[in-house]
């Protein structure tokens, strides 16, 4: 249940969020770089937290992440 209130407050944040986006109207121009990365395990006895997200201005985003140990397990 706890999930679900969850799930429901971070729609209602992205849905206010896409309202002032689109209500101010603000264009940017944009440059974009590509940046090569790679996974590097943490020391033994370690998890690590990788995340990421993305949105496009005046469409909805989207975020998730993955947690992995030493081993990639």
């Amino acid at each position: 249940m706890r999930s679900s209130l969850f799930v429901q407050h971070v729609l209602k944040y992205v849905h206010e969020h896409y309202k002032d986006v689109k209500a101010s109207k603000v264009e940017t121009n944009v440059i974009k770089e590509v940046i090569l990365v790679w996974w590097k395990p943490p020391p033994i006895g370690w998890v690590k937290l990788n995340t990421d997200g993305a949105c496009k201005m005046g469409e909805i985003g989207g975020c998730g992440g993955v947690i992995r140990g030493n081993d990639r397990e």
